[in-house]
């Protein structure tokens, strides 16, 4: 599902389902202690997020989503978030 321009893979889960699953360029997210942004070969991690935004840039647009008590994980430049 990645690309030259999109090397990351942006999935948003839900209890109800697949919300997103898209490749992007650069993702950015509100943690629990601040902003945080995502680009190609982040380290892993698993981060808590707080009440924001998440914002990721798909060909150069610049998309957005509401979040509220979600996490995220970040492994082998795949982001996903799991949401309430």
């Amino acid at each position: 599902m990645t690309d030259s321009n999109n090397p990351l893979r942006l999935c948003v889960l839900s209890p109800h389902g697949t919300l997103l699953d898209t490749a992007a360029s650069s993702v950015r997210f509100t943690a629990v202690d601040g902003s945080m942004g995502v680009r190609r070969g982040h380290p892993t991690a698993l981060v808590l997020l707080a009440h924001g935004k998440l914002q990721y840039v798909k060909d150069g647009v610049t998309h957005s989503l509401d979040t509220d008590g979600a996490f995220a994980e970040i492994k082998n430049d795949k982001i996903t978030i799991v949401a309430k």
